[in-house]
């Protein structure tokens, strides 16, 4: 269980705005992973380790809501259950809330904080005029008369080059998508390497979950991600005929020997070769 304060009635409020589950896997590692939507994503991955995933009921808001106290949540969470590793994972808006919560982390406690984010959103404030997803629009439209969602924009919505001790990011992206590119390189720090990929397509993530020659493969995987959120502004953007033309075509073309390992493995890999913390 989260604890978001040790006032109830702050508690509630705030845990309110939150869909938690945990999935039991290896008790010295915990993946955290941040939906981009209002849903639970790869329940049929097995990652080999404890799995937190934690979704916004109300989707579209980037883990921009709450941040500090997420965070703070999160971290008391891996004291209480003695993680040895941490790793944050996130796709698009939950890229954008794993580097945030990730580098909020970072402080609060003696354990490696390691951040996978594929293809985030690294500037929501100021208003960013790259960024053409229906759900910032709507987010910034919200901030207007939100002073609670502008305060939280205004100390969260412009991530800093990273740059901690116990942080390790590494942020994939597609190396033929300008928006990705700028959004990812905009966060370069000491504590932050990059993956770019031979792909123009937002979700950068596809090739680490089937064999991006496979077409067949490709649309389970999309199944898997967007099926279940077709009726959501972004994902029914993604899924408009032209867009999965496009994707189909990026994916074949995809070069055989640049193609990454699985998820789980280039997971475990990262943690593996990044948990020392530095100085």
């Amino acid at each position: 269980m989260l604890i978001f304060s040790d006032d109830p009635a702050t508690h509630t409020r705030i845990a309110a705005e939150f869909s938690v589950e945990q999935r039991p896997g290896n008790p010295h590692r915990l993946l955290i992973i941040l939906s981009p939507n209002n849903r639970h994503p790869l329940r049929r991955t097995d990652f080999g380790c404890d799995v937190l995933s934690v979704a916004e009921v109300r989707a579209g808001g980037y883990f921009i809501r709450h941040a500090g106290q997420l965070a703070e949540a999160l971290a008391g969470f891996v004291r209480a259950h003695d993680y040895a590793e941490v790793a944050v994972f996130g796709m698009s808006k939950g890229a954008a809330g794993a580097l945030n919560i990730g580098r909020l982390m970072a402080p609060l406690g003696d354990r490696v904080i390691h951040v996978l984010a594929f293809s985030p959103q690294t500037q929501l404030y100021p208003p960013n005029p790259d960024l053409a997803f229906p759900t910032y629009r709507a987010l910034l439209k919200e901030a207007e008369d939100d002073r609670e969602l502008r305060q939280a924009l205004e100390a969260h919505g412009d991530i800093p080059p990273l740059d901690h001790p116990r942080l390790r990011a590494c942020i994939i992206y597609g190396e033929r998508n300008p928006t990705d590119a700028a959004e990812a390189l905009r966060v370069a720090g000491p504590s932050a390497r990059f993956l770019a990929l031979p792909m123009a397509d937002h979700r950068s993530v596809i090739p680490f979950l089937c064999d991006p020659g496979d077409p067949d493969a490709v649309h389970a995987v999309l199944y898997q991600l967007m099926e279940k959120s077709r009726d959501e502004v972004d994902v029914a953007k993604l899924l408009r005929p032209e867009v999965m033309e496009r994707l189909e075509l990026d994916m074949a073309a995809f070069p055989p020997d640049r193609r990454p390992p699985s998820l789980p493995e280039f997971i475990d890999r990262f943690v593996r070769t990044s948990r020392t913390p530095g100085p």
